[in-house]
């Protein structure tokens, strides 16, 4: 049981940051998709509220983030505010379903522009989660200048790098980890599980684990303008 527990511990970790595979600098031309390989289809348009968005925007500068990435944080938080209002199948963050079986998260943003903000959401309920067809979306957000041409990031180059240190800090199989996110780190704190609990992760693991690997995975991407225009796409790949 120990042997599945530490396997499920090290897909959480993987599952939760397979968004963390870039490095946070240096990203070049072939990390990203080229123009005629791929299709944006628009999901979803709104114009955020200016004086909120600068309100919300202070306070992260204020907190040392420079204005460009202080204004992504803040889109992908009305992108995750739109994810969990779905009527059909509401939409989490990935990390809020680790916390869901006992553990904690802490997500840490560097404070530049480097690296891409990204998310995986998935579906808010366990039960729903554990289904063959469940929702995974994988989601990235950019500001976007007037001009600028923005591609997205190449999907399959996700599994090729990320990194984390684990270590164990009880006697109870606990592990702490630190995950490198192209523009931060993630602290999880993944404690022992009950019987019910560790069904669950195993149920989880047998059902998320071969979807990830094959990249069965919806890729979005979100871009943020000057004037407030918020859109969302659906990254679909030619044939």
């Amino acid at each position: 049981m120990y042997d599945k527990l530490k396997k499920f511990t090290l897909f959480s970790f993987a599952f939760v940051v397979n968004q963390s595979q870039l490095h946070a600098t240096g990203m070049s031309d072939k990390d990203f998709e080229k123009p005629d390989h791929y299709q944006l289809k628009q999901i979803h348009q709104e114009k955020l509220n200016l004086n909120r968005q600068k309100t919300e925007v202070q306070k992260l500068m204020a907190q040392g983030f420079p204005e460009k990435r202080a204004k992504e944080i803040h889109a992908q938080n009305q992108v995750a505010l739109f994810f969990e209002k779905q009527l059909i199948t509401p939409l989490v963050p990935a990390w809020k379903i680790v916390e869901q079986i006992g553990s904690t998260c802490e997500v840490v943003l560097n404070k530049d522009n480097n690296g891409l903000l990204d998310e995986f959401f998935v579906s808010s309920d366990i039960e729903c989660l554990k289904e063959k067809d469940a929702p995974l979306v994988f989601n990235e957000t950019r500001f976007v200048t007037e001009g600028e041409e923005i591609h997205p990031i190449k999907f399959k180059r996700l599994q090729e790098k990320y990194s984390h240190t684990s270590s164990y800090f009880s006697l109870l199989y606990s592990r702490k980890a630190e995950i490198t996110k192209p523009c931060g780190k993630m602290n999880l704190t993944v404690s022992s599980l009950s019987i019910s609990g560790l069904k669950t992760t195993l149920e989880l693991y047998s059902t998320l684990k071969p979807r990830i690997d094959r990249l069965d995975v919806d890729h979005m991407l979100t871009t943020l303008k000057s004037d407030g225009t918020l859109t969302l796409y659906k990254v679909v790949k030619n044939a």
